[in-house]
């Protein structure tokens, strides 16, 4: 995650296809890349270092969803004393 102290400035597309540019809080950078001859990507959230903090709870929030929902899908899928 790259955390910006300025404006982050995005490039959106209207429906005439002629580019408008808009003021945005958090954005991705993606890069397509191959390792020999394997496709890769990386992906860099860039966001406004005001909201900063809500972007981390929010990821923070969703891996302990994540995180639940793995707990629960073990807890179907071996026997308890196995746990």
């Amino acid at each position: 995650m790259l955390v910006l102290s300025g404006q982050l400035i995005s490039v959106q597309l209207r429906e005439d296809c002629a580019p408008e540019l808009q003021e945005v809080s958090m954005g991705c950078l993606e890069f397509n890349w191959h390792d020999d001859d394997k496709p890769r990507t990386t992906v860099i959230e860039v966001v406004k270092e005001q909201f900063f903090l809500q972007r981390l709870a929010t990821i923070v929030e969703k891996d302990n969803e994540l995180a639940e929902k793995v707990h629960a899908l073990r807890r179907q899928l071996l026997p308890s004393d196995a746990m």
